[in-house]
């Protein structure tokens, strides 16, 4: 019987890491959806996303990352970049255009995160809406 009761900080985590993790989904939803109207929204939900993730890395205690298909290419490209930024003429002009890169991180968080499909499909359709409809 002693086993199926659960102390208060084990329920406190329990819904902690719920709250993180609705952090991380909601923040990457405010992101995809604003990257092209607004960078102060979209980087605000990034902050959130951010944030819920390292909360939640703290409260396991343990840096989960998850690796992705994406990740090879995503370090391929990033790595690229260092390159151009050191045979660059202008080097701290480079470095410091590399600060665009961070619209990269929605995908990065978003596959950290406990998603279903259902939520990764969302996301992914809002972010599809969010650039046609700047295009448009």
């Amino acid at each position: 019987m002693s086993a199926n009761i659960r102390t208060h900080t084990q329920i406190t985590g329990s819904k902690l890491l719920l709250w993180t993790d609705l952090l991380m989904y909601y923040g990457v939803l405010v992101a995809c959806a604003t990257i092209p109207f607004s960078i102060g929204l979209a980087t605000g939900g990034l902050f959130g996303a951010a944030f819920g993730w390292i909360v939640r890395c703290i409260l396991r205690k343990e840096v989960a990352w998850r690796s992705s298909s994406l990740d090879k290419f995503i370090l391929l490209f990033l790595a690229v970049q260092l390159l151009s930024v050191l045979f660059s003429m202008d080097r701290l002009r480079s470095l410091n255009e590399m600060r665009s890169y961070w619209h990269i991180l929605p995908f990065l968080l978003l596959m950290q995160g406990d998603f279903s499909e259902k939520r990764l499909a969302r996301a992914t359709g809002i972010l599809i809406a969010a650039g046609v409809a700047s295009a448009a």
